[in-house]
């Protein structure tokens, strides 16, 4: 069968993928907006295919510290001009650290035949280069 998380986080994925690649004007205001309606649409889209409570909530905390993670990255004016609009603040309401996301990697790693789906939504967050707490030698964080 297919996977209904990442079924219904692809348009989500894609539009982060797409932002490393495109040049543009990067207004945080707008941007923030923009992914927040496709993480509400997300939501959505999981609760009607009928996604367990606790995975859904995983899933959008993921897609969150994701998004905050690589548009954080961005080149920006100045360096929290993205933190000021952060998804999981927003959504958690919680600062991002990127430790949520391995946190949540690891609890689910304990019983991985239970959560087959979160496993694959969060290996696509790991292959668009979410880095979270751990970013590569010699660059920044967008985490202050």
């Amino acid at each position: 069968a297919a996977n209904p998380i990442l079924a219904a986080a692809a348009p989500l994925l894609m539009l982060l993928g797409q932002l490393r690649l495109m040049p543009v004007d990067r207004q945080a205001a707008p941007l923030a907006e923009h992914i927040a309606d496709a993480i509400e649409t997300f939501d959505l889209a999981i609760a009607k295919a009928g996604v367990a409570e606790e995975d859904a909530r995983i899933a959008k905390f993921a897609l969150c510290e994701t998004a905050d993670d690589l548009v954080g990255n961005l080149p920006w004016p100045s360096k929290d001009s993205w933190l000021q609009h952060a998804l999981v603040a927003r959504f958690f309401h919680t600062q991002p650290t990127g430790a949520g996301f391995y946190g949540a990697l690891n609890n689910i790693l304990a019983t991985p035949e239970a959560h087959y789906d979160l496993l694959e939504l969060m290996h696509a967050c790991l292959s668009l280069g979410f880095e979270g707490q751990y970013p590569r030698a010699g660059q920044g964080t967008g985490y202050a």
